[in-house]
């Protein structure tokens, strides 16, 4: 399931006001949308994203310097 997407590499990334969902076992290039066929899945998906961006929230992101252990930050 994607929620942005881009064509070609040198495109700008584009939020899709739809989930675009791609059967991966079927088309594998990704140029058949089978929302209609799978749309089903929106709503499990839906949900596990909100539950990600809630726990986004409630615990604070890394920053990259503190998963490197060889590279200390002067301070």
């Amino acid at each position: 399931m994607h929620l942005i997407w881009q064509v070609n590499m040198y495109d700008p990334p584009v939020t899709l006001p739809l989930p675009r969902i791609v059967n991966l076992l079927t088309d594998l290039k990704e140029e058949r949308d089978a929302g209609v066929k799978a749309g089903f899945l929106t709503v499990p998906m839906t949900k596990i994203l909100a539950e990600w961006e809630s726990s986004l929230e409630k615990y604070r992101r890394l920053r990259w310097v503190h998963l490197t252990p060889t590279f200390r930050q002067k301070e």
